[in-house]
């Protein structure tokens, strides 16, 4: 897509749940940069409230700089793992 189109997804959600949704295109830069949401599926059955929040935490690598480092983050599909992780 180009910049200032848009796009719609159309899909059927058959399972109640939390999750969560982010690209697949440039998806470490992506990732790294915040670009992915929440989203919530409710059950037919399910309470309402007046407010619903949602949290959403990440964990980034910073340089000595204090600003996003490159690509180099250490990710698996459980998520990024920290220096405490990787030192054992």
């Amino acid at each position: 897509m180009q910049p200032g189109e848009t796009f719609e997804y159309r899909f059927v959600l058959t399972d109640a749940g939390t999750y969560w949704y982010h690209s697949h295109t440039n998806e470490t830069v992506q990732l790294e940069r915040g670009l992915y949401g929440a989203l919530v599926v409710l059950g037919v059955d399910e309470p309402t409230f007046d407010v619903d929040r949602i949290l959403v935490l990440d964990d980034v690598k910073l340089n000595r700089k204090r600003q996003i480092a490159g690509n180099r983050a250490v990710r698996s599909p459980l998520g990024t793992r920290g220096r405490r992780a990787r030192d054992q």
